[in-house]
């Protein structure tokens, strides 16, 4: 049990650094979506709203839970 208790600490400790990249990462591909698409009037905030959470969604149901599996297996070097 004890364990445990241990993996959900480590794990705990790391979520936050998670949920920082998850925002850095919507961030950065909203705005090349909005380049590459050529909306010449960016600046507008609601496709950035919009491309930001469709891309957080795809990061928390793909990317998180495999960087979380991937970094379990930490190889020190």
């Amino acid at each position: 049990m004890e364990k445990i208790s241990q993996k959900v600490s480590a794990l705990s400790e790391i979520i936050p650094y998670y949920f920082i990249s998850l925002f850095f990462s919507c961030i950065t591909l909203s705005l090349f979506l909005i380049l590459y698409s050529g909306e010449l009037d960016w600046l507008r905030l609601l496709p950035f709203i919009i491309y930001s959470v469709f891309a957080a969604i795809l990061y928390v149901l793909f990317a998180m839970p495999l960087q979380i599996i991937l970094n379990k297996h930490n190889k020190q070097i």
